[in-house]
């Protein structure tokens, strides 16, 4: 079995890293603007945008 190297641990932690921090950002400024678009005041839309990334249980039919 082939040992794997630390420097190439190190990239892909890194790419993923670099990854989920444009889906982050991303998700956030997309809210930001949509809510802005829409009337929203700038600290209410700070304020959902935050809250997009909150995670959310929904229960649906049948759920116990």
């Amino acid at each position: 079995m082939a040992c794997q190297r630390p420097s190439f641990m190190f990239v892909v932690g890194l790419e993923l890293t670099v990854i989920v921090l444009v889906a982050v950002v991303g998700k956030f400024c997309g809210t930001y603007a949509g809510a802005r678009s829409q009337g929203l005041p700038s600290q209410d839309a700070g304020r959902l945008a935050a809250l997009s990334r909150a995670p959310v249980r929904v229960r649906g039919a049948g759920a116990a």
